[in-house]
């Protein structure tokens, strides 16, 4: 068993959360039950064809054998226990990727509930926002393994919170629950590792905690559990890691673009390694292409791209949507236009006012900026690496652990920085106002969809 958060005491949006939970809880399962049987995914075909060809207690399919027979095993392993239950292909993989986009809500949720802000209303604002957006919606019916990994991050964040927001006692290893919740830590980030190579970087999360909450002294201090959990994890992975990918691609995390396209690849290296300034700043670059009037990104264009496609559908990638008319595609466009505002509002707010912010939100700011940079930091790793923009490397779910930088954001403005009283009447009012923005958002972005 996991540790028990501290007991809150009883606040008047304790049960307004719970309806909201499980108002989320029956539209994420309304948005399967409609796209129900329609494949969803830039790879959504050949995931269908490395499933077909994984099985539990059989050899796994040769890296180079399938088009994505590369990927680690746990996403097709995991859909092949529904398709024992349910034989539907399409359907098992998209019931597991709702199951996951739910679970990942429910550990984002204890993690504000052991952070002491899940029933108050920036707490439900960043809650909400970040399980509605656009994108994260869509994930939830996507075949693909991308779904999963979001829970296995956001499930490492939530054991990671609970373990080390309260510095652990002395001795933890003696003590049975602390034990079991290091050891689970450990599991759930192998677990991620097994689902796809970018759950890489949900092994800081335990030390990214500790450092938030306390400091550089605290976290040398504290480590040892953190470094507990992540040497399980290794173990359990490496020698699958080594003797999948290392002894024969000599690469511990390769891409299909190593063999597919070998020769478009080196040329696509060398004219990168011909002016890396140059290159830096194409990629970095803000196209003149506006957003708003787009369908597709420009592929080259790191901002463009992220930015499209947590909003929009790409069309070019994913085709026209089910639903998707001018209506879905204004709401779109307004969110493409509007959060902006949020994300400048937050940012002067951190940077003018950071002092005056309660210390629990300057730490949850800390630990999600820092996810966010990472997250980014590999995407563009990885576009530099494999420079084909034809095949589309600037994809906004693999970084989908950043969108929590868009929930904070969404968030912040309602914090409260003054020590002033503030009127009741005000204050309902000011509350009401911002669950109905909340409800309206996660409603729309369900039941249009946007996406």
């Amino acid at each position: 068993m996991l540790p028990i958060p501290p007991k809150t005491s009883h606040h008047p949006l304790r049960r307004a959360e719970r309806v909201l939970t499980g108002c989320l809880v029956l539209l994420k399962l309304q948005v399967l039950y409609r796209a129900s049987g329609h494949l969803e995914g830039f790879d959504a075909d050949p995931w269908l064809d490395v499933f077909r060809a994984t099985h539990w207690f059989r050899p796994l399919p040769g890296p180079r054998s399938l088009f994505l027979a590369y990927h680690p095993p746990l996403s097709f392993l995991v859909a092949r226990l529904i398709y024992a239950v349910y034989p539907h292909e399409v359907q098992a993989s998209q019931i597991v990727s709702t199951l996951a986009m739910i679970g990942a809500t429910f550990a984002l949720r204890d993690t504000l509930r052991t952070m002491g802000i899940l029933w108050t209303l920036p707490g439900l604002v960043m809650l909400y926002v970040t399980a509605s957006l656009p994108l994260v919606v869509w994930l939830a019916i996507e075949t693909s393994d991308d779904a999963l990994v979001f829970m296995w991050f956001t499930l490492g964040l939530a054991v990671s919170a609970r373990l080390f927001w309260t510095p652990l006692p002395a001795g933890w290893w003696k003590r049975p629950r602390r034990l079991v919740a290091v050891v689970f830590l450990g599991l759930v980030l192998a677990a991620g590792l097994f689902t796809k190579f970018n759950a890489f970087f949900a092994l800081p999360l335990p030390f990214l905690v500790i450092f938030a909450r306390r400091g550089l002294a605290a976290l040398l201090r504290e480590a040892g559990a953190a470094v507990a959990a992540v040497a399980l994890a290794t173990v359990l992975v490496g020698p699958f890691y080594v003797s999948r990918y290392y002894l024969p691609l000599h690469a511990l995390f390769p891409s299909n673009m190593d063999w597919i396209k070998a020769k478009d690849l080196k040329v696509a290296l060398a004219r990168r390694d011909a002016n890396r300034w140059g290159f830096w700043l194409h990629l970095l670059r803000v196209p003149a292409e506006s957003v708003t009037g787009a369908s597709s990104p420009v592929r080259d264009s790191f901002f463009h791209s992220l930015w499209l496609q947590l909003w929009k559908r790409d069309v070019f990638g994913l085709g026209k949507g089910r639903l998707e008319g001018p209506v879905a595609v204004a709401v779109s466009n307004f969110y493409v236009r509007i959060f902006p505002v949020f994300m400048a509002v937050s940012a002067s707010l951190i940077c003018l006012s950071r002092r005056r912010l309660p210390a629990v939100w300057r730490t949850w700011g800390l630990v999600v900026v820092v996810v966010f940079v990472t997250y980014c930091g590999g995407l563009m790793s990885y576009a530099w690496k494999y420079p084909l923009w034809e095949w589309t490397p600037l994809k906004a779910k693999y970084v989908a652990p950043g969108v929590l930088w868009i929930g904070y954001c969404a968030a912040l403005p309602f914090v409260n920085r003054s020590t002033a009283p503030v009127s009741p009447w005000l204050g309902r009012v000011g509350t009401a106002g911002g669950l109905l923005a909340v409800v309206v958002f996660m409603f729309v972005n369900h039941l249009l969809p946007v996406y």
